[in-house]
């Protein structure tokens, strides 16, 4: 199963990230606007604390968001 179950089981397409918040501890990350397409290669890099972390538990819906939309396949 991909992500919990979504997409019937099949792995998305396409991810797409719009108007995201996420809070972890005392951090908050924020996307205006992202979109990862399968068989696409993409790096995530920076600082220590700058989200990296959060942002591939939203992907993985392993941490909710508290505001904007998380898309697989445009579902």
């Amino acid at each position: 199963m991909w992500p919990l179950g979504c997409c019937g089981g099949e792995r998305p397409e396409v991810y797409d990230l719009n108007q995201i918040t996420c809070s972890r501890d005392q951090f908050t990350l924020q996307v205006d606007h992202c979109r990862l397409e399968r068989g696409v290669t993409y790096a995530i890099v920076g600082p220590n604390s700058s989200g990296k972390t959060t942002f591939l538990d939203l992907l993985a819906l392993q941490r909710p968001s508290s505001e904007g939309r998380l898309r697989f396949n445009g579902q």
